[in-house]
């Protein structure tokens, strides 16, 4: 997988103002085109799959990456932050092979320790599986919905 999913989180946050994203709202932005269902069909698992897989992989130098829960949404969203300090009681998301330092990052108290990796994905998957495989990757309010202009407007501009 690429990278765009780092391009619109930098572009929300440095364009838009916006702190974080929730991961059906990298999934939807990421299909072609933006926010498919059709072709997708039982795709969802494995994409956040890959998308999570990617996120760990990146080889960042001066942010990391951190997963928690956003307080107005009450979802499971991605943020980068600035330096290479874990965040307080955090667990680590390492690599494949461990031996680079880790860039993501979870404060929820369903990532475990001992299977961080797996433990992340059951829980994003828990709470947004359905919205992603039924196309509303948006999270207005506390509620998932289908993209608005506005979502597409900002997709479109940090990735093409």
């Amino acid at each position: 997988m690429d990278d765009r999913w780092l391009r619109l989180l930098v572009y929300w946050q440095d364009h838009e103002f916006k702190h974080s994203l929730t991961f059906p709202f990298l999934i939807g932005a990421l299909r072609i085109p933006i926010g498919a269902t059709k072709g997708y069909a039982n795709t969802a698992r494995k994409e956040l799959e890959e998308l999570i897989d990617a996120i760990r992989s990146y080889a960042a130098s001066n942010f990391i990456l951190h997963v928690y829960r956003c307080g107005d949404r009450d979802k499971l969203v991605l943020t980068r932050v600035h330096g290479t300090s874990a965040p307080p009681y955090s667990v680590a998301i390492p690599q494949y092979s461990g031996a680079s330092t880790p860039v993501l990052f979870a404060s929820d108290s369903s990532v475990k320790n001992t299977a961080p990796m797996e433990s992340l994905i059951a829980a994003i998957w828990h709470e947004s599986g359905t919205a992603i495989e039924r196309g509303l990757f948006s999270c207005r309010g506390k509620l998932f919905q289908p993209f608005d202009d506005y979502e597409l407007n900002v997709i479109r501009a940090a990735l093409y």
